[in-house]
């Protein structure tokens, strides 16, 4: 798309839809094919790059979804685009070492100023609500990393994760202090 009409004309209707319901920016959310290659994702951001330049000149934003199963998402590529804000897919994750990780990874590799951190408001093992806990461990552990955004996945968005967002964005400690390991990862 970066270099071809089809993209020059997906640019122009982003501005122009931002201008005529008075958008703040946009999210682009493009779910890559089992037959992306390393060279797609190189494409993909310089394709954002020159996305989000033209939505920067219309003072409109640019944010994108990305994960690491796919090599369309060159997250060292996309760290260099002028994109504002990339929401990780990768902690979409029922367990929280594995979300810990997965956070860390991302911090180091695209950087916490930009990084949104993606929430499943279901254990995607169990598909059970998760819990308070939960949350608060996430969220936390989020904070402790010195990233200050986050993004809700999925419905229904319970009591339990409506509490805990509203404690985390309020600064207010966790009720549940114990179950919140606020360890900051350093590299």
């Amino acid at each position: 798309l970066w270099q071809t009409d089809a993209g020059d004309k997906f640019i122009a209707q982003l501005i122009e839809a931002g201008r005529k319901f008075k958008l703040s920016g946009f999210n682009i959310d493009f779910e890559p094919t089992k037959d992306a290659t390393a060279q797609d994702g190189h494409d993909y951001a310089l394709f954002l790059n020159k996305t989000a330049g033209a939505l920067h000149d219309k003072g409109l934003l640019l944010s994108v979804d990305v994960a690491s199963w796919s090599p369309v998402w060159s997250l060292p590529a996309l760290r260099i685009a002028q994109v504002d804000y990339i929401m990780t897919m990768d902690t979409y994750t029922s367990n929280f070492t594995t979300f810990q990780e997965r956070l860390w990874t991302d911090v180091d590799t695209i950087g916490e100023r930009r990084l949104v951190v993606g929430l499943s408001s279901t254990n995607l093992t169990s598909t059970l609500p998760m819990t308070y806990s939960e949350y608060q461990e996430r969220l936390w552990s989020a904070t402790a990393s010195d990233v200050h955004a986050v993004a809700v996945w999925d419905e229904p968005i319970t009591r339990p994760l409506w509490l805990a967002l509203r404690q985390w964005a309020n600064y207010e400690p966790p009720f549940d202090t114990d179950a919140v390991q606020l360890s900051k990862h350093h590299s």
